[in-house]
């Protein structure tokens, strides 16, 4: 009674060891057994770290951010400079004034300016606060880039000893596999 028990449990422990190895062999893509004529190639750490920051599009997006804010920076430093914008006036006056002797007269004028006016301006107070905020900004773009890609590489670097931990495991699983059916043509 006892062996039959025994002899169930090797039956369903070499069934569940079978049922993993198939499960795990069809995860499995080997160049020979490829539908779509890709063939799989071996990774080891360095390079899975090497392509975490390569094609990232996280750390892509990061470092887009840190263009945008040198751009930013860029322009406010520009704000140093004078800038100069061309313009032209007209002024217009309908209805009631008064003259300096205090009598009130209905007036009605206008006054064109011929030509243009260039005006210079810089507004130094302002263009030193933006050049500060975008140096700000730069940095903590930067640190963001740089958060972004040790995030990836963590990522990279779990999943290549996920990876790691599959094949191990596959490994036990095809030694048990073998045991388990050495076991059983022993008993028979």
């Amino acid at each position: 009674m006892s062996f039959r028990y025994f002899d169930a449990r090797v039956i369903s422990l070499t069934a569940f060891v079978c049922l993993a190895h198939l499960t795990l062999a069809a995860a499995q893509v080997s160049p020979s057994s490829s539908s779509t004529g890709t063939n799989s190639f071996v990774i080891d750490l360095p390079t899975a770290l090497r392509l975490a920051n390569a094609q990232n599009l996280d750390v892509q997006i990061a470092r887009e951010r840190l263009k945008e804010a040198k751009a930013n920076h860029e322009s406010a430093v520009e704000q140093f400079l004078p800038w100069i914008s061309p313009g032209a006036s007209f002024r217009r006056h309908e209805n009631e004034i008064q003259d300096v002797n205090g009598t009130i007269m209905q007036v009605d004028k206008q006054s064109y300016t011929v030509g243009g006016a260039l005006t210079a301006e810089v507004n130094i107070g302002d263009a030193i606060y933006k050049s500060l905020a975008a140096k700000q900004l730069i940095t903590a773009a930067n640190h963001a880039l740089e958060s972004q890609q040790q995030d990836s590489t963590l990522a990279a670097a779990q999943g290549y000893f996920d990876l790691a931990k599959a094949r191990a495991l596959l490994d036990v699983v095809n030694e048990s596999l073998s045991i388990s059916q050495n076991y059983q043509d022993q008993l028979h």
